[in-house]
């Protein structure tokens, strides 16, 4: 047994002197990790408190994936940029010096300290307002309205930081880059049928490109409408009229590429981020880009819902030269709002919407913001002039006589309510 062993014991010095240099990193015994301080689990390197990130992770498991105002949930990337934000504003605070072992002890000189910390960088109005509306939800979290008020009268302080008018004064769809929806159908044929199938959908329907991808084709049309439930922004569902003949047309090709009434147009056992590869790799390859033909399949999506916009009102959109707003300002925002219905509440710009975007919006009466107190204000004379444009399209079909009624007359108090 001992020459045994003593055989075993020369053939693997043996062993272990014919390793090459390279590999003689397979040799190194593994030095043990040096103990952590304060005992508890490992935390993240972005933090560097481990009870700051146990706190912070126990709001995550209750609030991260839920709506701030609203009931409902919250989309994947309104989860990843709140992570993303708070964690690096914390992580930042952390190392300046300033202490905070948990995240409910957050005091207004934290947060006072953020915003200077983000002012000092020199951030767009757009990207302030988006981390400010982020902080804002970490107050909420912790259920303390009054750092909520701190950043109120900070922001009111300079409304500059987050001052940004969203203003489509271009025509930015297919339409106004001069290209031919047809030839761009034609073109992406020759690359991938279905991903020409799902520019079709989009240019027909209206529809973002993921709303494209996930669209379950058998199960989306009912009684007339297409019911967009896969795909969608935050996960808030929403109906489209099925009106004309390219849409029928174009959710029977879609049908033709999911073999079962649960299968959407995203090829069978492929994954929604190997799709998106591909799907971004053909446009590159077609040249749907802004760099290079200035144009992008959210384009195609802005021309339908300024066509819709045409057809409600029968005079252009604001970004193609039309000018009902000073017309008809009340009309002109109805419509307006009847096309960010279709496409969703964020598809007001498409059709040259000045949306002004204040943080405090929801609280305007309380901190005494004009502009959102006015806004709150025309709701009451925007619903008036949607049963006017309701009365002008069907007198328009021939649907409502011209004698009387209770809409013909609703129309002409409106109308008497808007010269006074």
């Amino acid at each position: 047994m001992k020459r045994v062993a003593s055989i075993q014991c020369a053939s693997s010095e043996a062993d272990a002197s014919s390793l090459r240099p390279s590999d003689a990193r397979f040799t190194k015994t593994r030095t043990p990790d040096p103990p952590r301080k304060g005992g508890g689990a490992r935390c993240r390197g972005s933090l560097g408190v481990p009870t700051l990130w146990k706190s912070l992770n126990g709001l995550y498991r209750d609030h991260l994936g839920f709506r701030s105002s609203q009931h409902g949930r919250v989309g994947e990337k309104t989860k990843v940029e709140r992570r993303t934000v708070l964690e690096r504003a914390l992580r930042d605070l952390v190392t300046s010096g300033m202490q905070l072992r948990l995240i409910r002890n957050l005091k207004a000189k934290h947060v006072l300290w953020i915003l200077d910390a983000w002012r000092s960088r020199g951030l767009q109005a757009s990207t302030m307002a988006t981390y400010v509306s982020h902080l804002r939800v970490l107050c909420s979290w912790l259920n303390n309205p009054g750092l909520v008020d701190v950043i109120d009268r900070y922001v009111r302080s300079d409304p500059s930081l987050t001052w940004r008018r969203l203003v489509s004064n271009r025509d930015r769809s297919e339409r106004g880059a001069g290209i031919d929806k047809d030839e761009i159908l034609r073109l992406a044929a020759t690359l991938d049928e279905r991903f020409a199938c799902q520019l079709r959908l989009i240019m027909t329907l209206g529809l973002r490109s993921q709303e494209a991808w996930l669209l379950r084709p058998h199960l989306a049309e009912r009684q007339g409408h297409v019911c967009v439930n896969w795909g969608t922004k935050g996960g808030r569902p929403r109906t489209l009229p099925l009106t004309t003949t390219e849409q029928r047309v174009a959710l029977e090709i879609a049908r033709s590429f999911a073999r079962t009434a649960g299968e959407s147009t995203i090829p069978r056992g492929w994954t929604v981020q190997r799709w998106r590869h591909r799907y971004y790799w053909l446009l590159r390859k077609l040249g749907m880009t802004r760099a290079m033909l200035g144009v992008t399949p959210h384009s195609l999506r802005h021309g339908v819902l300024m066509d819709h916009f045409e057809t409600l009102t029968g005079v252009p959109a604001p970004a193609r030269g039309g000018d009902l707003r000073n017309r008809d300002p009340f009309a002109d925002r109805a419509a307006r709002r009847r096309c960010g219905l279709r496409g969703s509440p964020a598809s007001l710009d498409f059709v040259g919407v000045s949306r002004q975007c204040c943080v405090f919006r929801r609280r305007a009466r309380r901190v005494g913001c004009a502009r959102c107190q006015e806004r709150s204000n025309r709701v009451g004379r925007t619903t008036s002039a949607l049963r006017r444009i309701d009365v002008r399209r069907l007198r328009r079909d021939g649907a409502l006589e011209e004698a009387s009624g209770p809409s013909v007359r609703f129309e002409r108090a409106s109308r008497r309510r808007m010269v006074r």
